[in-house]
């Protein structure tokens, strides 16, 4: 009964968030600095794992915490965190937002990452950033198929673009499209959204960047 554990509930810390009851009505938590500061769920559908991390989530924003919920499907989590304030939980569904977001991420653990050891005071007053990536396998694929088309595309229309510019003769249009074929030709070959994921899961605790 939620009776029975509201009060343990409330007390949990930012870092160690009740997960459940086991037998004897033991409690259980999540250590995410003595443990993994990530986590993944795996079961069939419909055994809870949605469940499971709105219930992470809503004690890790209660002491805090900020969160990014990236979920294709839409309706896992939006029925309790779209009614959250906006400036403390991001909600994305679509693979473009999504992928743009990651890169958003990507950009923060790596500014994160430049901060030397006297600046460790300024890194841990940094927000605690929660990202809950629902479907992970599914929404990896559908961000590869994403950034493959997308630079196909970004090439094509360079080299289109080059051949008017060239056939126009005129020395300016020439040179702002040669630059741009250069920027496209230069596209990462992999998905920097996925690159994201790959990264940021392996990175420490002291960025206080967490992957669920």
């Amino acid at each position: 009964d939620l009776d029975d554990i509201m009060e343990e509930l409330l007390a949990s810390p930012l870092d160690r968030p009740l997960i459940g009851v086991a037998n004897g009505k033991r409690i259980v938590r999540m250590d995410l600095v003595n443990d993994s500061p990530h986590s993944l769920g795996s079961a069939g559908s419909g055994a809870g794992k949605s469940t499971l991390y709105k219930l992470i989530g809503m004690q890790r924003l209660r002491r805090g915490a900020y969160a990014i919920i990236l979920d294709f499907k839409k309706w896992s989590h939006l029925r309790w965190a779209g009614q959250l304030p906006t400036g403390r939980v991001l909600i994305e569904d679509e693979v473009e937002r999504i992928h743009n977001v990651l890169c958003r991420v990507l950009d923060e653990l790596i500014w994160r990452k430049s901060f030397e050891l006297e600046d460790e005071a300024r890194l841990n007053a940094l927000p605690t950033l929660d990202v809950f990536v629902e479907e992970i396998n599914t929404l990896l694929d559908l961000l590869i198929d994403y950034w493959d088309a997308y630079v196909a595309r970004e090439k094509q229309n360079a080299r289109t673009a080059l051949r008017i510019a060239k056939d126009s003769g005129d020395e300016y249009q020439i040179e702002q499209a040669e630059e741009l074929y250069a920027e496209a030709m230069g596209l990462p070959k992999k998905s920097p959204a996925v690159q994201a994921i790959r990264y940021g899961v392996n990175l420490g605790r002291e960025f206080r960047i967490h992957f669920h």
